[in-house]
C-alpha cells in the first residue's frame, strides 16, 4: 500500500516533472502536472493516451457554478489499480480523493486536494469526514480558496471500481484581505472514472 506521504511525494514529483518537461510517474492518486494540456487530456490526447483516453488513471469531470463557473475535464494519475484505490490504504485510514493541482479547466486554474478521514471502503461519506490536508474542505479557483461555511453540504461517493464523486454546495470564498467584504459561494462536483 502507498502511504499518504508517498502519494504527496509522487504528486510533487509529477508537478516538478511537468515543469522540467520530464515524464511523471504513471501510477496513484496524484494530479497531472500543472500546465498539462487538459484539452488533449479531455479527449485522451492526440495519441489516445491518458486517463481520459486509454491509459491508466482518473478522468475527472469538474462542474462548478456560483461566484465562478468552471466546467471541463482533467486527468490525474493513479498510484495503483482502481480496485486498490477503492479499497484504501488500511481500515480506518485516510483516502486521498483524485486531486487537481493548478489544472487549467475551462480557462480557470483549479486545485482540490481533499481526503476521506477514517475511510472504511466503498460507500458514501458526508462532510464531517471530508477534509483537505489543512483540515477543512478546500477547492481553489484561480488561487481563490473556497471553504466550509455553516450552510455547506458535501458528500463523497467511492465505488468498488474506483470511480466516484465529490459534490458540495455553498463553499464560501476564504477570508482574504477585508473580512467584511461580501464573499462569493460556489457549488458543484468532481466526478471521476478510473481506468487500469
Amino acid at each position: 500500500m502507498v502511504s499518504p506521504t508517498k502519494r504527496w511525494l509522487v504528486a510533487a514529483a509529477a508537478v516538478l516533472a511537468g515543469v522540467a518537461g520530464c515524464s511523471a510517474p504513471t501510477a496513484g492518486s496524484a494530479p497531472a502536472a500543472a500546465g498539462a494540456d487538459t484539452a488533449d487530456a479531455a479527449v485522451g490526447g492526440s495519441d489516445g493516451s491518458g486517463a481520459c483516453g486509454s491509459e491508466s488513471g482518473f478522468c475527472i469531470t469538474v462542474d462548478i457554478t456560483g461566484a465562478v463557473t468552471v466546467q471541463g475535464t482533467a486527468e490525474a494519475l493513479n498510484l495503483g489499480t482502481c480496485a486498490d484505490f477503492a479499497k484504501g490504504e488500511s481500515p480506518g485510514g485516510d483516502l486521498q480523493l483524485p486531486g487537481l493541482l493548478g489544472e487549467e479547466i475551462g480557462g480557470k486554474q483549479v486545485s482540490a486536494f481533499n481526503e476521506i478521514r477514517e475511510y472504511a471502503g466503498p460507500g458514501t461519506y458526508e462532510k464531517d469526514v471530508i477534509r483537505s490536508v489543512a483540515g477543512v474542505i478546500d477547492v481553489s479557483i484561480d488561487t481563490t480558496p473556497y471553504q466550509l461555511a455553516d450552510e455547506t453540504t458535501a458528500q463523497a461517493v467511492i465505488n468498488a471500481d474506483g470511480s466516484g464523486s465529490f459534490t458540495f454546495a455553498d463553499l464560501k470564498e476564504g477570508e482574504q484581505g477585508n473580512p467584511t467584504t461580501p464573499k462569493g459561494m460556489i457549488s458543484g462536483s468532481f466526478t471521476w472514472t478510473c481506468t487500469d
